[in-house]
């Protein structure tokens, strides 16, 4: 799994070099935005990962058919759903804008389509504990990216480029998981209503909750993209790039302490003290962070991008903070995950649908779209303090039991 997570992330930031030196920052503010909108796509479709690996593993090997008719199943209906998805998506585009190439929006199209299928396949690999065929998927989503674009990039427009690569990579990761979680009996039977309808009825929540999240974490390129000036939106969207890695700190503090969570809350353990660790590392992790950004801004964006960004060096420390506070949301919204709750899941939701509306009426500068994020991070840390704060939820609360317990006196008793 390490191994594969490290082949994902690495082949996905040389991509992000390679094309930003590549285009420059006007055909970049492009691809940036055309990035951000799979993404949009990408992480919500981790739902049918989670859910479906969660009753994978809830079947057992005694319920390998139940699985593999289940596994066909949704296969049939992502597949359809992911072309669907994908259509109106190139057709809302092509009526939207004309400012995207039409054969970039249609890789862009080719790119979403196998999502779902994707996400599938790798939750029926995870439930089955199939680790090294789960990590060769992410590696594929990864590494290949930066060699398909070098080659293609020779021959065409870097957009055209660096959309192709992204098509080309996620379309090869969907087919090799797909392939090898396809089901060995032949034919699998059908799934029974009630199975199906169960299995639907997990997913509403997880994609309702990653789908706020991925909106919080990348429609700010999309937006800079249409608002500002191409150049602008180039330099927006190279330096959000090196700012939202700050996002793995939470996603990883997420990953290890889901299942403790989940426990503990089975055994009527409290979980606050769980949750408070995780939220202190995701603090501590983006203050650190935006300190050196702010320091150092302009040299780590001209090193990595080149010459021509450095100008948006100022932007790397306040998209650090803004992107670090999104990332402190997630914790928290997994925590609940973890107990079973999704009221602060639907929160995440009208927490994206409040960042769209006020990005609809500021929008003018890179100021205003980072400012809209603050505010809107802001009023979800409030509006979860506000829900849980006199429960074992809340986040200040578990704060200042933590820093009590650090801090209080060692009593040492003498024997005789």
């Amino acid at each position: 799994m390490l191994v594969g997570l490290v082949l994902w992330n690495a082949g996905n930031y040389v991509f992000f070099l390679l094309a930003g030196r590549w285009l420059g920052p006007d055909d970049y503010g492009i691809v940036a935005a055309l990035l951000a909108l799979t993404l949009i796509v990408l992480v919500p479709s981790g739902a049918l990962q989670v859910a479906f690996s969660r009753r994978v593993a809830e079947l057992g090997p005694e319920g390998h058919a139940t699985a593999s008719a289940l596994f066909t199943q949704a296969l049939r209906w992502t597949i359809g759903a992911g072309i669907a998805v994908a259509a109106l998506g190139y057709l809302v585009a092509e009526l939207a804008t004309t400012a995207i190439p039409t054969g970039a929006l249609l890789l862009t199209a080719c790119a979403i389509a196998p999502m779902g299928a994707f996400s599938l396949a790798l939750g029926s690999l995870q439930g089955q504990h199939r680790f090294g065929a789960f990590a060769a998927g992410l590696a594929m989503l990864g590494a290949p990216r930066p060699i398909v674009f070098a080659l293609v990039a020779l021959g065409t427009s870097g957009v055209i480029a660096a959309m192709g690569a992204t098509a080309v990579a996620i379309f090869a990761a969907a087919l090799l998981v797909v392939l090898i979680a396809r089901p060995r009996t032949n034919p699998p039977g059908r799934v029974d209503a009630r199975e199906w309808s169960t299995f639907w009825r997990g997913i509403t929540p997880l994609a309702v909750g990653l789908s706020g999240v991925a909106v919080l974490l990348n429609v700010d390129v999309i937006v800079a993209k249409a608002a500002l000036a191409d150049r602008t939106a180039g330099h927006f969207g190279a330096v959000a790039v090196l700012a939202k890695a700050i996002t793995l700190v939470p996603q990883t503090v997420s990953w290890v302490l889901l299942p403790r969570i989940a426990k503990a809350r089975s055994s009527s353990v409290p979980t606050g003290p769980l949750m408070a660790m995780g939220a202190g590392v995701t603090v501590v992790a983006g203050a650190v962070a935006t300190l050196v950004a702010w320091a150092f801004g302009t040299p780590i964006v001209r090193l990595a991008f080149g010459a021509e960004y450095a100008d948006g060096g100022s932007l790397l420390a306040p998209l650090v903070a803004v992107s670090a506070l999104t990332g402190l949301l997630m914790v928290l919204m997994n925590h609940q995950m973890g107990c079973g709750l999704v009221g602060f899941v639907w929160a995440i939701a009208g927490l994206a649908a409040l960042e769209l509306l006020l990005f609809s009426l500021f929008h003018g500068s890179t100021d205003a779209i980072i400012a809209v994020e603050a505010v809107v991070g802001i009023i979800g840390l409030t509006l979860h303090e506000a829900i849980y704060w006199r429960g074992d939820g809340g986040l200040l609360r578990n704060l200042g039991q933590m820093a009590r317990l650090r801090h209080r006196p060692v009593v040492r008793t003498a024997t005789k």
